[in-house]
This record gives structure tokens, sequence and C-alpha cells, in this order.
């Protein structure tokens, strides 16, 4: 057990730390499951795409997923969890924007599985980053907070991805939820500037 005196910890960290990280977690599900609004929206139609591809598709953004689950909490473990992040959501942004213009199924493999890399280290990364700032007595109830992402993510995005849908087509359901996901930076570029780990507060 960690010898922590909790009431040494700004209590700041409840509102700077844990809704940034529901917020970035709901908006990476949105851009990893906005394929199937986007086939249904007509890109089956326009790429081509038979029922087989649109499986693998959708599930190759797993394979690519998995290769920096270690890595991804390694780095964040070792250097920085802030960092780290707000390089993937960078990075999965301006894939989900290229993934609107592209107009082979090559393109959209090849862009499925760049994306899965590119969101694979965010959980990982932002379980360091709590493991950091809440000690072991509130660490369960922050990850419990943070929970709260799944079911979120399931209630907003759907509808989200349909209302578009509605109103445009197939590539703007990535060009829109990409640039989204680069708001994002704004809201987590402040979380970035903070310096101090937890410890830095104990005496």
């Amino acid at each position: 057990m960690e010898n922590i005196e909790v009431k040494n910890i700004p209590k700041s960290r409840w509102f700077r730390i844990i809704p940034p990280c529901i917020l970035v977690y709901i908006i990476a599900y949105m851009d990893r499951q906005n394929i199937s609004f986007a086939i249904a929206g007509g890109m089956n139609r326009t790429l081509g795409i038979g029922s087989t591809v649109a499986g693998i598709a959708a599930g190759i953004f797993y394979v690519g997923y998995v290769i920096l689950q270690i890595p991804g909490g390694n780095y964040a473990e070792h250097k920085s969890a802030k960092k780290f992040i707000l390089k993937s959501i960078m990075a999965w942004g301006l894939i989900s924007i290229i993934t609107g213009f592209v107009n082979q199924t090559w393109e959209l493999l090849a862009l499925r599985f760049a994306l899965g890399v590119a969101e694979g280290g965010v959980m990982p990364a932002i379980l360091v980053l709590i493991t950091h700032w809440f000690p072991n007595e509130e660490r369960g109830m922050a990850n419990g907070f943070f929970a709260f992402n799944f079911a979120i993510a399931s209630v907003i995005t759907a509808p989200l991805s349909g209302w578009i849908i509605s109103f445009s087509n197939w590539r703007w359901v990535f060009i829109i939820e990409g640039i989204i996901a680069f708001m994002l930076i704004f809201i987590w570029y402040p979380i970035y500037r903070i310096k101090l780990r937890r410890e830095n507060y104990l005496q």
C-alpha cells in the first residue's frame, strides 16, 4: 500500500483529468465505429465493397490496435502519457479525415489498419495517467468514472454518425468526425501543460 496523504493532492484533478480522458475515449470510439454507418450510407456502392471486405475493413482496425497496446503503455509509464495521448489524437484525427477521400478498397483497408495503430496505445496511456494522479484509495473510483465512457460513447456516437449521414454522405462522416478529434487538442493541451505528477504534491 502507498503511504499517501490524499488531502495534499489538489481536488481539481477530478475535473482536470477524468472528464478529458472520458471525452478522448468517446471520440476514439466514434472514429473506430463510424465505418459501419459509412458502409450503410453508400461506401459499399462507391468502392464496390462486398460483405467480406466490409468485415475485413471493420476487423483490420483491431489488428493494428494490438500493436501499440504494450509499447504505448510502456512509453506512457516511462516517458509521458500526456504527450503520447496528444500525438495519438493528432494521428487518428488526420487518418479519419483522409479516410473520407478514399477511392480504392486497399486505401480503406490501409487507413483502417493505421487508425487501429494510432488508437491502440490510448487506453493503456490513460490508465497510466490515472495511476499517476490518483492514489490507491481513489483509483477504483477514478477508473469507475472513466469507465462511463463506454456507455456514453454508445449513446452519443451512433446518433451523431447517423445524423451526419442524413444531410451529407459517407465521406463527411469521416471528415467531420476527424475534425472533431482534432478539436480534442484544445481540451487535451491544458493537461499536457501540467508538468507535475501527483507525487510532487506529497510532502
